[in-house]
């Protein structure tokens, strides 16, 4: 949570991450949102987005994790006086990377499970992990794909035959 006094412009941004050394982010979803929300949690989204990574910066290691600064540019996002929540949601190929500074941030809040929560809760939700798919045939696929191939077969039978 921050607060601004007077009207600003906000065009690049950094987080940090604790992660295994290997498939570092590549990007990063981002909101704005007001301190509108019950409690003054986050509430009414300003602006949001997503942005590539432009640079990392290794800091240190910790618990077997090395942290690093990831560095973003955004579209300019202009803010009036109020009070803030910069919300980020790292997209990272495996699910063991996790924002750092969620625990530690004065101000924090975090969502999880469809309501804001003030703080760090703990939960593993503050990660996304992409992962690559492969379509899997249906057992009647390949049924379908059988019965087509024995259609083939008799059809280039008959013409032979005639």
């Amino acid at each position: 949570m921050f607060t601004i006094g007077s009207n600003a412009v906000v065009m690049s941004a950094s987080y940090g991450v604790f992660n295994t050394g290997a498939n570092l982010p590549t990007a990063i979803n981002w909101q704005f949102l007001l301190a509108d929300g019950m409690g003054g949690l986050p509430g009414t989204v300003v602006a949001s987005g997503s942005s590539g990574t432009l640079g990392t910066t290794y800091i240190g290691s910790n618990y077997g994790y090395s942290i690093d600064n990831h560095f973003f540019n955004m579209p300019s996002v202009a803010l009036s006086a109020g009070t803030y929540y910069f919300a980020v949601q790292a997209v990272s190929p495996i699910f063991s990377n996790y924002l750092a500074w969620g625990g530690v941030t004065s101000g924090a809040a975090e969502y999880y499970n469809g309501a804001w929560y003030a703080n760090y809760q703990g939960h593993a939700s503050i990660s996304v992990a992409l992962y690559d798919v492969t379509a899997v045939p249906e057992p009647s696929t390949y049924a379908m794909l059988l019965g087509g191939g024995a259609l083939l077969g008799l059809a280039a039978r008959r013409r032979k035959g005639v």
